[in-house]
């Protein structure tokens, strides 16, 4: 398989579920124009092959998926690193003043503070401010994350929830 268009997801739960039905409902949610194929790995991790790029972009730079409130989460792949092997995660900070809601402080607070920065999550009109932040990171799914993070605007310091 060529890595052109493909992506690596990994559906979080413990629950006994159906691939199948993940995958009718999680076409729905990524409202997909073409078709895809997907392959089933250890750990509920999926190779995921697009066959049009909008529908991977979509998919890609869209909100947190989930199928039955558990998460699906998906991020790109370079067709190098093992399956196993690729760091899958999203995080959503909560009380988050607007004016620390980009990109840059997403970047820097992500870097320092919780793991490798990938990207931040935009809503359809490509905002990324609303009732919390999406930050897309490369961490260990299995490991776990700060529950707080320090958070400096001007002279107030708080904590906002992860």
């Amino acid at each position: 398989m060529k890595p052109h268009l493909l992506a690596v997801g990994r559906y979080i739960t413990a629950q006994v579920y159906s691939a199948r039905g993940l995958f009718q409902h999680m076409k729905q949610a990524w409202q997909l124009r073409g078709v895809i194929e997907e392959k089933a790995f250890a750990d509920n991790r999926y190779l995921i092959q697009f066959k049009q790029e909008g529908d991977y972009n979509h998919m890609l730079k869209g909100r947190p998926w989930t199928d039955k409130n558990y998460p699906m989460l998906v991020m790109a792949y370079d067709g190098q690193t093992p399956v196993a092997g690729t760091p899958l995660n999203m995080i959503r900070i909560l009380d988050l003043p607007i004016s620390l809601m980009n990109e840059e402080w997403a970047r820097e607070v992500t870097n320092k503070q919780l793991g490798a920065f990938n990207a931040v999550a935009k809503d359809n009109k490509g905002r990324v401010w609303g009732e919390f932040f999406c930050i897309r990171m490369e961490h260990d799914v299995m490991k776990p994350i700060r529950r707080w993070v320090k958070v400096q605007n001007g002279k107030n310091q708080r904590a906002p929830e992860v």
